[in-house]
C-alpha cells in the first residue's frame, strides 16, 4: 500500500484550472471534472512540457508545447496512443484532497 499525500484543498480546484503540485520530484496536476478531481501527471510524454498551461476542452487537455492531447479522466494519449499520463484517485476527505503515491 502506498503512502496518501495532501494535495491541497477541494476548495482550491476550479474547472480548466489545474492545480500542481511537485510531490516526490514529480509533477502532480490535478483537475476537475464533471465536479470530480482527477490526479494525473503533469509532464507531458513527449518532451515533458507543463501541462497545467495547455488548454482544456472538457475532459481533455493539450499540451502548450506540441499539441499532444490527453483524456484527462484516463490519462490516456488521443495524439499517440503509445503513451499515457500515470494517474492515481483522489479521495476527498474533510476538505482535503489525497492520493496515494
Amino acid at each position: 500500500m502506498g503512502r496518501q499525500v495532501k494535495l491541497g484543498r477541494r476548495s482550491e480546484l476550479a474547472v480548466d484550472q489545474p492545480l500542481v503540485k511537485q510531490i516526490l520530484g514529480r509533477r502532480i496536476m490535478v483537475v476537475l471534472i464533471d465536479n470530480k478531481p482527477y490526479a494525473l501527471e503533469g509532464d507531458c510524454c513527449h518532451m515533458r512540457a507543463p501541462l497545467a498551461t495547455g488548454k482544456i476542452d472538457g475532459a481533455t487537455i493539450t499540451c502548450p508545447w506540441h499539441g499532444w492531447r490527453y483524456n484527462l479522466r484516463t490519462g490516456a494519449c488521443l495524439t499517440n496512443p503509445g503513451f499515457k499520463l500515470k494517474t492515481w484517485p483522489v479521495i476527498v476527505a474533510d476538505g482535503e484532497l489525497l492520493v496515494e503515491l
